[in-house]
């Protein structure tokens, strides 16, 4: 059973679902009533179940915008999220936790949220060469948050932007193309420069941020006019 969970604020759109739930205790109905897609069929009973929660919390978001089609989302070849026409949308699953979010593309060009729980010790290490540019680490030593917090957060800010970015660009990008421009601790909000050779009409994104307990969540959203 997945217990409904009060979204973090950081979404503009009120259009998503969040819920805690145990995955070991819990998969086999929440798969039992999913439509798994042939290229899940053979994974792990873990990939099974969260592919089934994130897809609940979708269903849930799509239906909260008014839409009256099906509200299902399957899976693209590359592994994202396969939308319904005209609407655009977002998930994330980490251990105990799954939120997505939709919006209609008349409002929304995009959107990205990622949620993640804190990294630290010998991991954080282990990938923070991957995820931290040398100007980055910088910037985030002046920042009122512990070096786990840090870390964490951008590595989920990186997530949201490549989520929302991918399905418009078409083409991968590494974390190393995105530049953390600020923080702003107290407003909870990010800027990134996304290298200018890539696509120069989205060089600079922005998006939100939450810390809570155990996560730290991100989004991001790109107004239809931009």
């Amino acid at each position: 059973m997945l217990i409904r969970s009060i979204s973090p604020d950081i979404f503009r759109t009120p259009h998503h679902h969040a819920a805690f739930w145990d995955w070991e205790s819990e998969s086999s109905e929440l798969i039992a009533g999913t439509e798994m897609p042939k290229e899940l069929r053979g994974a792990a009973l873990k990939r099974k179940a969260e592919f089934a929660a994130g897809r609940y919390c979708a269903a849930q978001a799509i239906r909260s915008l008014g839409f009256n089609g099906p509200a299902m989302v399957g899976i693209n070849k590359d592994g994202s999220p396969d939308w319904p026409a005209r609407i655009v949308g977002s998930i994330t699953h980490t251990d105990g936790y799954v939120c997505a979010a939709a919006a209609w593309s008349t409002d929304c060009l995009n959107l990205g949220i990622d949620s993640e729980k804190l990294v630290e010790g010998k991991l954080a290490e282990e990938i923070a060469g991957t995820i931290l540019r040398d100007d980055e680490a910088r910037l985030l030593s002046n920042l009122p948050l512990s070096s786990s917090q840090c870390l964490t957060l951008v590595f989920s800010a990186k997530e949201s932007v490549y989520k929302c970015l991918y399905p418009l660009l078409k083409d991968p990008f590494d974390f190393q193309d995105l530049r953390l421009l600020g923080i702003d601790s107290k407003k909870g909000v990010f800027r990134f420069q996304l290298a200018k050779a890539i696509n120069p009409d989205f060089s600079i994104i922005s998006g939100r941020f939450a810390i809570g307990p155990q996560h730290i969540h991100t989004a991001v959203e790109l107004a239809a006019r931009h």
